[in-house]
């Protein structure tokens, strides 16, 4: 991604029941308890910034993805690529999810800074 572009992800409420391990085992999670909040971090908030901070999915919500969008920031440093993560969870709010990690996604931002 480059400085000031924009990168979306979806993210989604989905369980796997641990049989073979692929998503055909699975489903949407069938009822939530409460809330369940999973918080939305940027590794490394010098190379790319989230929209939002947290995802709150419910029973009602709980089907459909919601958007945070990704935005490379310009770190005036001649440091090369940079790649870093963004990480959903763990969740909390509820025994049944506590500490329980969502996806990590892979994002590079390509550096715009010429040396010299």
């Amino acid at each position: 991604m480059n400085t000031g572009e924009e990168l979306q992800i979806t993210i989604g409420v989905y369980y796997l029941d641990g049989t073979t391990g692929t998503d055909n085992d699975g489903g949407l999670l069938p009822q939530l308890p409460r809330a369940l909040p999973l918080p939305v971090v940027s590794a490394d908030t010098g190379e790319g910034q989230v929209s939002v901070t947290s995802l709150t999915f419910t029973t009602e919500n709980r089907d459909v993805p919601q958007t945070v969008t990704i935005t490379g920031q310009n770190d005036d440093l001649t440091d090369g690529d940079q790649a870093y993560t963004i990480d959903i969870g763990p969740a909390s709010g509820s025994a049944e999810y506590e500490g329980q990690n969502g996806p990590s996604v892979s994002v590079t931002n390509v550096d715009n800074d010429i040396p010299g």
